[in-house]
């Protein structure tokens, strides 16, 4: 498809859902853009490799990170599809999501995150874990992402793990005008989502 676009010289901007793959590569994805591919929606579910298993994913976080690194290299659009609250999630394979998306900012331009949904005749439907988190924990694990990376700050920032501690994030606020620089932690583990409002 690309090079036959190539080839004739065929002028048009496109760009859809891809599933991360571990041979999708940077040559390929140079391929695609050079054919017009604009943008592209990867679904990366989890930044929990646990999760991702138990979804029959067949990839680990690791493949995404390149995925996406080779996709954003190859100036194409990044869109990440998120899961919360799939089956067996924990406190510990939720901050690994939010680690995920730290660690690879540079290479996100945007995302979704949704709730798990159980569709009937599924295979997860009928399986004993399929409500082993409840609605009210997926609900403050999406506002909890949704108010870490969506918040308006009058100020530049910019979020880091602690070197020392994985279960910290640091936001780091530089006011220019003061020439300073204040630094929150959150313990990730214990976060809830009135306690995520970062003060003025």
């Amino acid at each position: 498809f690309c090079n036959t676009l190539n080839k004739q010289n065929i002028t048009i901007k496109w760009g859809g859902n891809i599933q991360v793959n571990k041979n999708l590569n940077s040559s390929i994805l140079n391929l695609m853009y050079k054919a017009g591919c604009k943008f592209l929606y990867f679904g990366a579910e989890s930044g929990s490799d646990k999760i991702l298993k138990y979804m029959n994913k067949k990839i680990d976080y690791k493949i995404t990170q390149q995925n996406i690194k080779d996709a954003h290299n190859a100036h194409i659009w990044v869109h990440l599809y998120l899961i919360v609250g799939y089956p067996t999630e924990t406190k510990e394979d939720f901050l690994k999501t939010i680690q995920f998306i730290i660690r690879n900012k540079n290479y996100i331009d945007s995302f979704d995150v949704s709730a798990f949904l159980p569709l009937h005749k599924t295979k997860i439907y009928n399986k004993k874990e399929v409500n082993s988190v409840c609605n009210l924990t997926i609900k403050k694990r999406i506002n909890i992402i949704k108010k870490l990376f969506k918040h308006k700050l009058g100020y530049p920032y910019s979020l880091f793990l602690e070197k020392d501690n994985k279960c910290s994030l640091g936001i780091k606020i530089e006011n220019g005008e003061k020439n300073s620089r204040t630094v929150y932690h959150l313990n990730l583990l214990d976060l809830e989502p009135d306690k995520v409002d970062i003060p003025n």
